[in-house]
């Protein structure tokens, strides 16, 4: 069941019936009912196992370390006189190590669904090559497993296991119903794609049950109208000019602006494709009440790139920033290292090398979580560079704009950094678009080889799937996108304003919008919709 059929209109206009004639308070059960049906529906009775398996482990070892907690407590309070602070210690440490257990115990088991289906083939064909490398030895020493994905296993691993360690780190306290966690682990909305929630962001509003609020959902009915013109309309309508080139690029040796269009185009591609899908995922959690940390911030107005990772999948970014990024950058070894680094390289390499190394391993892990192969560890790395580099360059950069007479706050200034920023994102694209890491580079290649301005005047660009309209039209909602953007970068909701006027005019909007959808919109035979691009990370 795809946000885009017929099937899922009815299911979720079902949903919200039902969900208002539940008692207020048991609400959230209705939810539950429906996020698990959906994802048996969708991704079949096996691949619930795996979900439920994670929902099952997480809750348990919540309850577990609280549990411990408890009872040290408990412990620490009965003692008599004769408990002293040596006793006292013993048993914190004691207290510790049981919670240390559990807590690693349920994230080996979950990570290790996530490594064996996502990369187990990817894992097992490398050791093969590198056993053939050294023991000249033909054939597989190691199966080759061809695992299909449980759908949505990427972000709902992480999202469980993110609970998990809130609860370690005693950031709030454990969800004490189980059937209240399994909603929280499978909200039908987020599944597919993100955004990969927390747990006390969620919890009040997923369980305590909304009041219809007409505003809110004529919000909510918007967003997700505008998401699927992004979706099947944008995004849908620039994939056939991207498939057209870059899968073909070195076969048909297509050269410079083609190449580097084409790039441009997947952004658009994938930006309303993935903001698209989020749109929709906030709307319908809008119907509910249902409050989640945004996923997008305006990404292609970003003056760095790791300000674009700031601001595009923000919630992935939290997650690697909170429980990876903190985690080594605040280790013994990285504290003993950034002291030798201090002493032998002074006070600022001591003060920014961790950091740019930790980031470095972040960005790495950021690339391995698209995708099981080599080009993924390659487009991490690419990424890294750049933001490692600009934390360990900061001080540099500064001295060179002063030296220039720069003002970093000028317009002119923020045009070039964002400008930069886009071409330097695009460049990075090409190995997740291309089939291997030599295919990548490719394109690079393709992309420098020529100078040829005149594909933007004379007839090329129509060659590739798209008629002239069809351009203007990719045009025209691409510029339409920039100013929202702009417009919510300034702080100006559309959405909010068009709400708030009057049911003719409101039922005009949407009326309009759903037009636009139906005659503009690409799908039909051949065309899978349904399908986004983060679903498959």
């Amino acid at each position: 069941m795809n946000f885009f059929s017929l099937e899922f209109i009815v299911f979720l206009g079902a949903c919200v019936a039902i969900y208002y004639i539940f008692p207020g308070k048991n609400r959230w059960f209705a939810l539950l009912l429906a996020s698990v049906f959906f994802y048996v529906y969708s991704a079949g009775t096996w691949a619930f196992v795996f979900i439920f398996t994670t929902a099952l482990t997480t809750y348990l070892g919540g309850r577990l370390i609280e549990f411990f907690n408890a009872w040290y407590q408990k412990k620490v309070k009965n003692a008599g006189e004769e408990f002293t602070r040596e006793d006292k210690k013993r048993l914190k440490k004691k207290t510790d190590l049981k919670k240390r257990v559990v807590f690693l115990l349920v994230l080996l088991l979950n990570l290790g669904f996530l490594i064996v289906l996502k990369y187990g083939d990817f894992l097992a064909e490398n050791i093969n090559g590198l056993l053939a490398q050294v023991s000249f030895t033909r054939g597989n020493a190691i199966p080759v497993p061809d695992f299909i994905l449980p759908l949505g296993i990427s972000f709902y691993t992480l999202q469980s296991l993110g609970y998990l360690i809130d609860v370690y780190r005693g950031k709030y306290e454990c969800e004490r119903n189980p059937l209240k966690h399994l909603l929280f682990v499978t909200w039908f909305p987020q599944v597919i794609q993100g955004p990969i929630n927390r747990c006390d962001v969620m919890r009040r509003t997923l369980y305590e049950g909304a009041a219809w609020d007409e505003m809110r959902i004529q919000k909510a009915i918007l967003r997700i109208l505008w998401g699927y013109l992004k979706k099947i309309v944008v995004a849908e309508r620039a994939a056939i000019f991207v498939d057209k080139v870059l899968p073909n690029t070195l076969t048909y040796n297509f050269q410079g602006l083609v190449v580097f269009i084409a790039a441009l185009l997947y952004g658009v591609q994938i930006y309303a494709d993935f903001s698209g899908g989020m749109d929709i995922v906030f709307g319908v959690s809008e119907l509910f009440g249902i409050e989640m940390t945004e996923n997008f911030n305006q990404p292609y107005l970003a003056k760095s790139v790791a300000e674009f990772w700031k601001r595009w999948h923000i919630t992935l970014g939290h997650w690697m920033r909170d429980y990876v990024f903190y985690s080594i950058a605040f280790s013994r070894p990285f504290g003993s290292l950034q002291k030798k680094m201090k002493k032998k390289y002074g006070p600022y390499i001591g003060k920014v090398f961790p950091s740019f190394l930790a980031s470095f391993i972040v960005f790495m892990l950021v690339g391995l979580w698209h995708g099981a192969a080599w080009k993924y560890i390659v487009y991490g790395t690419y990424h890294a560079i750049f933001v490692s580099s600009a934390t360990l360059l900061e001080a540099p950069y500064e001295k060179m704009r002063n030296l220039l007479h720069i003002r970093a706050e000028s317009f002119g200034w923020k045009c070039f950094q964002i400008i930069r920023t886009v071409v330097i994102i695009t460049l990075g694209r090409y190995f997740i678009l291309a089939r291997s890491v030599s295919e990548g580079f490719g394109f690079w290649r393709n992309t420098f080889a020529r100078w040829n301005p005149w594909v933007l005047t004379d007839t090329t660009m129509y060659s590739f799937g798209l008629t002239r309209r069809n351009i203007d039209l990719l045009m025209l909602c691409i510029i339409t996108m920039f100013l929202v953007d702009v417009l919510n970068e300034k702080g100006i909701r559309v959405r909010d304003h068009l709400a708030r006027q009057g049911i003719v005019f409101r039922y005009i909007i949407y009326l309009a919008a759903i037009m636009v959808i139906l005659i503009y919109g690409i799908y039909g035979p051949g065309y899978d919709a349904g399908a986004f691009i983060y679903q498959q990370f």
